[in-house]
């Protein structure tokens, strides 16, 4: 199996098609730009999601376990 060249794209979809497309995927935001997000996160919703504490503190534990 190989990749498709541009000239294979236009072939089989049309050169319309193809430059729609293209113009699509350099206008859609990229997926790093959605992840910039979670810079708006607290550090117990980072720590949900598995990602370290932006305040370095440790994690807590859970409040049921610190009775």
């Amino acid at each position: 199996m190989h990749l498709l060249t541009i000239d294979d794209l236009i072939q089989i979809h049309g050169p319309r098609r193809v430059l729609f497309a293209a113009l699509g995927a350099m206008f859609t935001p990229s997926p790093r730009l959605r992840i910039g997000g979670i810079e708006g996160m607290d550090d117990r919703l980072l720590r949900d999601i598995g990602l370290p504490p932006r305040s370095g503190a440790p994690p807590r534990l859970h409040s049921r376990l610190m009775r």
